[in-house]
């Protein structure tokens, strides 16, 4: 099979967590048969990620389970903690989600467990895992299963003695309030950018209410102020990966739901 001149063949772009995206390498071309072919290095990934991001109903049962046993194994996680305050280990978290997803079957992670406490939380992506969790300390815990390859990713701040103290609790009731109120925003039809921006300004109010931040809360989010506290924005797809695929654009509609 010959290619033509001028030709379009279309490749996949690439990227590394924390690095920039880059174009697929060719296959080794020993016959010519990609030359004088023009490589096109983004449509096919806008097309795949527009197709990934919507979901059969079969796909969507898959994440529902990997979720279900996923946060099952992060109670799981708490309740040790909790038992053993100030005598567990970072790895022991990572240990007991482990044990617990693979308990119900689910073998595999999706990624690398992050199993942060004290000031290892603070730190991204953290996955050494190997410091002492003392009973004032709150504990971060970054850690997902896969079913049939599509992953959960769930993330859970909780104290390491089992009770929040005042201030942190007020804290994680108002990222709370804020995950809720953007879960209830999402409906079909809804625009991402709309629900994105609607969580920025309640997060900027509510630490104004905390005194974390002060002025008003379009100002603080006008100017990136609530960017410091969520530097990741809202969320991102899910799937056959941790980051399945990035929204085709931020103007992209919430469908329905397949049941």
């Amino acid at each position: 099979m010959e290619a033509l001149e001028d030709q379009t063949v279309f490749v996949p772009m690439h990227q590394k967590e924390g690095e920039e995206a880059y174009p697929a390498r060719l296959p080794k071309d020993r016959d010519g048969l990609f030359a004088g072919l023009n490589p096109e290095t983004t449509l096919l990934t806008k097309t795949l990620a527009r197709h990934r991001a919507i979901k059969s109903a079969d796909e969507v049962d898959c994440l529902r389970l990997a979720n279900q046993i996923s946060g099952d194994a992060h109670v799981a996680a708490w309740m040790h903690c909790a038992a053993n305050a100030g005598d567990v280990f970072e790895y022991e978290i990572e240990a007991i989600f482990a044990a617990e997803t693979a308990r119900h079957g689910l073998r595999h992670l999706g990624y690398p467990t992050i199993a942060g406490s004290g000031r290892n939380a603070a730190t991204l992506h953290y996955e050494k895992n190997d410091a002492r969790c003392f009973a004032d300390d709150l504990v971060l815990v970054d850690a997902g299963a896969e079913f049939k390859g599509y992953t959960a990713d769930i993330t859970r701040t909780f104290p390491s003695g089992g009770k929040f103290e005042a201030r942190r609790a007020a804290i994680y009731e108002a990222v709370l309030d804020v995950q809720n109120s953007s879960i209830k925003e999402m409906t079909p039809n809804t625009q991402y950018r709309l629900v994105q921006e609607l969580a920025k300004k309640r997060t900027a109010q509510l630490l104004i209410d905390l005194g974390l931040v002060n002025g008003n809360a379009e100002d603080a989010t006008n100017v990136g102020i609530v960017s410091l506290f969520m530097p990741h924005a809202l969320g991102h797809l899910l799937g056959l990966q941790v980051r399945i695929a990035r929204f085709p654009n931020h103007d992209t509609l919430f469908a329905e739901c397949p049941e």
